[in-house]
């Protein structure tokens, strides 16, 4: 990521298909470098439909509004326009989860954690 190139996370995300668990965590964990967003946003200028870049600029996003260098708001937006691009995946709401937890209302995080469960057929509901 560091010099610009990336074909090798395309790859690594597009092989990682529907295995939520696993493209969440990568995700999250490439979001985390300071240097993340910027990395993203030159990924979708040059795939502006990329679901992948656009995913991986919301988790950046989020981790740079946790840091307090971005606007939630802007962040939310990011998740969002991910979450347009593949309505299926639950990695955007996980991103927007994280910073609710933070600069949310407990309502949000319940709602949050709605959305990500109702894309995640992995994700069960605790029986009480």
């Amino acid at each position: 990521m560091a010099q610009g190139r990336w074909n090798a996370v395309r790859s690594l995300l597009s092989a990682t298909g529907d295995d939520w668990d696993r493209r969440g965590h990568r995700l999250v964990v490439l979001g985390e470098p300071p240097s993340s967003a910027a990395w993203a946003r030159d990924w979708l200028l040059a795939e502006p439909d990329s679901p992948d870049a656009a995913a991986l600029l919301a988790c950046a996003a989020v981790r740079a509004a946790l840091r307090g260098k971005e606007r939630a708001e802007s962040a939310r937006a990011a998740c969002l326009v991910a979450a347009g691009r593949a309505p299926h995946d639950p990695t955007p709401w996980l991103a927007q989860l994280l910073l609710a937890r933070t600069t949310g209302t407990e309502e949000e995080v319940v709602r949050l954690f709605d959305e990500v469960r109702v894309r995640h057929p992995n994700t069960t509901t605790p029986t009480t």
